[in-house]
């Protein structure tokens, strides 16, 4: 068995990442077009139960290797692991979500099979001869560089989290599960698991955020800004911003959401202060549910908006912040 599209499948703490969803959902969508099929490989200490999420959303088949030397996480581990994987069925396209992960070990693995690696892809196209074009933004999402990957050899890439839609589930399906071996323990390894820390909503990367609260302009200032994240605290939300908001140093660039920033989806996406031109929409359009507080009517990000509030931030903000802090104190009161 050789060929096809494959989905190298992350998760933590028992749960598959969205990112890995999205790239199961789009390879599927790619395979419709190609006539291939698609398969995940699924790696970790009893993880099998994830495979029937990721047969829902369109793998054909997983391939599952189970073993304590997934955990803590190594570089050596997953790449040596998925080398052998790679040598022995050859696939024609190997696809990860762009996690910190896979930004550590995919480059190795690329190097070590020989392979083509394109990372942060946004777009995939079938092309003419069988072969797939990728395409990825460059100098900060100003332009778009188109690659056409050869037919005839294996292709890595990663795939930008939230550029894709989920599929709808069909829960009629079920993937074919092969097992294969774990490759036995390395006998050292670089680095080691002390401890892991849970990062604080409002810090944590805001492409992996399932709430986050972004401010534009509107914001007014930095003070303005510092009102927003400590809203976002209340919310136990991740902090987001426009690119005004980072082109006047109220946040950082990593935290910029928008075609030449990161392009989010969680379940819930609160913009305070943000018109929504177009760049921007691109960047959080897929969104579960948007909320917009703009004082302009007429502002764009109302049309997209499932919740739109007209209102001015520095009213509404402070007052929104007192009426969730009467009801924090009012629960602490009340379990005291």
């Amino acid at each position: 068995m050789s060929g096809g599209f494959w989905v190298i499948a992350e998760h933590r703490r028992g749960e598959l990442l969205e990112t890995s969803l999205e790239a199961v959902s789009e390879m599927k969508r790619l395979a419709d077009k190609t006539g291939e099929d698609v398969s995940a490989v699924l790696m970790g200490k009893e993880v099998e139960e994830l495979a029937a999420p990721l047969a829902r959303h369109g793998a054909a088949r997983v391939y599952l290797i189970e073993s304590e030397i997934f955990e803590p996480y190594c570089s050596t581990v997953y790449t040596r692991q998925l080398i052998e994987l790679i040598n022995e069925y050859c696939p024609r396209l190997v696809v990860a979500g762009a996690t910190s992960s896979t930004r550590d070990y995919f480059p190795r693995v690329a190097a070590m099979a020989g392979a083509a690696l394109i990372t942060n892809c946004s777009l995939f196209t079938p092309g003419d001869n069988g072969r797939v074009s990728l395409s990825k933004p460059m100098y900060g999402g100003k332009v778009y560089a188109e690659i056409t990957a050869p037919g005839s050899e294996v292709i890595m890439a990663t795939a930008r989290p939230g550029a894709f839609s989920l599929s709808v589930p069909d829960d009629s399906k079920e993937a074919e599960i092969i097992r294969a071996d774990p490759i036995s323990p390395p006998d050292s390894v670089p680095i080691k698991v002390i401890d892991r820390i849970e990062a604080d909503p409002k810090t944590v990367d805001v492409s992996e955020a399932a709430m986050i609260l972004a401010g534009g302009r509107g914001a007014g200032n930095r003070d303005g800004f510092e009102r927003l994240e400590e809203l976002a605290g209340l919310l136990g939300a991740a902090v987001g911003g426009s690119r005004p908001a980072v082109d006047n140093e109220w946040i950082e660039f990593d935290r910029q959401i928008g075609q030449s920033g990161k392009t989010v989806a969680p379940d819930v996406y609160i913009a305070c202060g943000i018109s929504g031109d177009t760049w921007h929409l691109m960047g959080m359009k897929d969104s579960g549910f948007i909320i917009a507080i703009n004082k302009d009517g007429k502002a764009p990000v109302f049309k997209i908006a499932d919740l739109g509030v007209k209102a001015d931030l520095q009213e509404i903000i402070p007052e929104i912040i007192k009426i969730l802090r009467q009801n924090h104190d009012q629960d602490v009161a009340s379990h005291g």
